[in-house]
């Protein structure tokens, strides 16, 4: 959870652009228009809290799709009517101009302009522990009131000393360079953040894993984290073995109780493979790729089903999770849309599971972790230069980003987002 100090100069910070912007319509007006004012205000305030809203919503569906293009909307959207203030600043007659700050339409592109970076503190908040609607009531209203209130003094600002700029620059040039140099801003700032890395990582560990994969734009990344904590489990045996998520993905689609959007959890893919069985990678790669009736290994020949049970025996793995609101050491189920079939999983205390989880890695055992928004797997134990632990997170995002697949998961982070966790009792047991 963010103090209510952080959460204040977190709202003054996302207010800036609005106050900004503000400032360069009332200079351009040059006059105080009330219904303008308190419009534009109104719209500045509603996008910038419902921005943080629709990313901590999104965090569960498409955060990684939204984090790799906000920043290029931001950009567009402030070059677009950046671009058309300039062109406009040098029309002699006001009646051509484009431009104006009095429009709907122009004010709702700029609202959302200047808001659009606001979803990634949504992402963040789901990471931060708000898990209830209810909880990002105080920082939403903060965020949008104080938006509110900047972009109100902006324009009365603007209005103010609109006049006697008026007389010494074009208003319009200076606006529309100050919103072109926001979107550059918005744009460079994420671009040198993306592929900037200042932390050095120590292995401690680093377990054996297959390749890694890419999910592309499916919501399978549970299909794909609890099959490679599978893998590496094998490979801990010394057993390679390198599964077909595409065979699961299909096959769910069987399923009555599936949702549309083919999400689940690990515990739902030990279910699926133990119903319709499981194939290897080379057999299967994609969706759209007819499913193979056997599987052939080592000269032999086995049904999905057969192999299935090869690669992971019913009840080999125990399925654990952390609440405090329910007792520990009992069985509970997770009250989650992706727990769609209903599974309960062992509730033990945080400092247990994360415990139990050390021990398991460091014993090179596979684990599949879980959040609220997303899955992967955890193969090995690192720290930075300061002594901060993490977890290795096999990603399944393709070797795009900046580890080449891999996520460096803070300890303090699983503590706080962890949702379950799946690993075989070989390794729970483990003293």
């Amino acid at each position: 959870m963010i103090s209510l100090f952080d959460l204040f100069l977190l709202s003054v910070a996302l207010a800036m652009d609005c106050f900004t912007v503000s400032i360069m319509s009332g200079v351009i007006l040059r006059r105080p228009v009330s219904g303008a004012i308190l419009r534009m205000a109104l719209l500045f305030g509603l996008f910038q809290a419902a921005m943080p809203l629709i990313g901590w919503f999104g965090t569960a569906y498409f955060s990684h799709y939204v984090e790799a293009i906000d920043h290029w909307i931001a950009f567009g959207l402030l070059v677009f009517i950046g671009g058309k203030m300039v062109k406009d600043s040098f029309q002699k007659d006001d009646d051509h101009r484009s431009f104006n700050p009095l429009s709907l339409n122009t004010q709702v592109l700029l609202a959302v302009a200047t808001s659009i970076d606001a979803l990634a503190v949504g992402v963040s908040m789901a990471c931060l522990g708000y898990e209830h609607v209810s909880q990002l009531l105080l920082p939403l209203t903060m965020i949008g009131v104080v938006s509110f209130i900047f972009s109100l003094l902006g324009y009365v600002l603007g209005g103010r000393f609109g006049r006697m700029i008026a007389h010494r620059l074009r208003p319009e040039l200076v606006g529309g360079l100050v919103l072109i140099f926001i979107g550059c801003k918005v744009l460079v700032t994420h671009l040198m953040e993306g592929s900037r890395d200042t932390k050095h990582y120590t292995h401690e560990v680093l377990n054996r894993m297959t390749p890694i994969k890419n999910q592309g734009d499916s919501q399978t990344c549970w299909i794909y984290a609890m099959l490679a904590a599978i893998e590496t489990e094998h490979l801990r045996w010394g057993d390679s073995v390198n599964l077909s998520a595409a065979y699961v993905e299909k096959k769910l689609m069987e399923e009555p109780q599936a949702p549309k959007s083919k999400r689940g959890m690990g515990a739902t893919l030990l279910s699926l493979i133990q119903k319709h069985g499981v194939v290897g990678y080379d057999a299967m790669r994609h969706v759209d790729t007819p499913v193979p009736r056997f599987v052939f290994m080592l000269g032999m020949e086995y049904t999905p089903q057969e192999f299935a049970r090869s690669v992971c025996a019913p009840d080999e793995y125990v399925c654990l999770t952390s609440t405090s609101k329910a007792p520990y050491y009992k069985e509970v189920e997770i009250d989650e849309p992706d727990n769609w079939l209903h599974q309960r999983f062992l509730n033990v205390p945080m400092d247990t599971l994360l415990s139990k989880t050390v021990r398991a890695v460091r014993s090179h055992h596979g684990i599949c972790w879980e959040s609220r928004g997303h899955a992967m797997a955890i193969v090995g134990i690192a720290h930075d230069d300061d002594g901060k632990k993490y977890f290795i997170m096999k990603n399944s995002w393709g070797t795009a980003r900046s580890h080449k697949g891999l996520e460096y998961l803070p300890f303090s982070k699983f503590r706080s987002t962890t949702l379950a966790v799946e690993m075989s009792k070989n390794a729970y047991e483990n003293p």
